[in-house]
């Protein structure tokens, strides 16, 4: 091999490998972008997707509780002595109870969960 031929044969190595490692490194950055628009995805998707109680006054004495989620929740505990009998029970999305409560301004706290997470809710009503 003559010189110069030599020398068109480390160019193009040389070539080769910057070709690569930028390659490599525009392949990373695709991957880390990938990755947190994935992970904004599933969060959107988790707070989307999940059972949300509420609990309202419709009246002087009467409440309501309503799954305004797009998922069934499960009712974990409540500190009103009316919603007792729904403890335990699935409440589908739209879905709604109303009942009868004297009590006036009061606080009360939700613990339901679906099929992946728990959550809490405090109302003061």
């Amino acid at each position: 091999m003559n010189s110069v031929t030599q020398i068109i044969f480390s160019i193009t190595s040389f070539i080769i490998a910057l070709s690569l490692l930028v390659g490599l490194i525009l392949i990373s950055i695709s991957l880390f972008n990938i990755k947190g628009q994935l992970k904004k995805r599933n969060r959107i998707l988790a707070q989307n997707l999940r059972p949300y109680l509420l609990i309202r006054r419709l009246n002087q004495n009467t409440l309501e509780i309503r799954n305004a989620g797009n998922t069934p929740g499960v009712l974990d505990s409540c500190d009103i002595s009316e919603l007792s009998n729904l403890v335990g029970q699935t409440i589908f999305a739209g879905q709604s109870y109303t009942f009868k409560s004297d009590a006036a301004e009061t606080t009360i706290n939700l613990s339901y969960h679906d099929q992946i997470n728990h959550f809490m809710e405090t109302y003061t009503i």
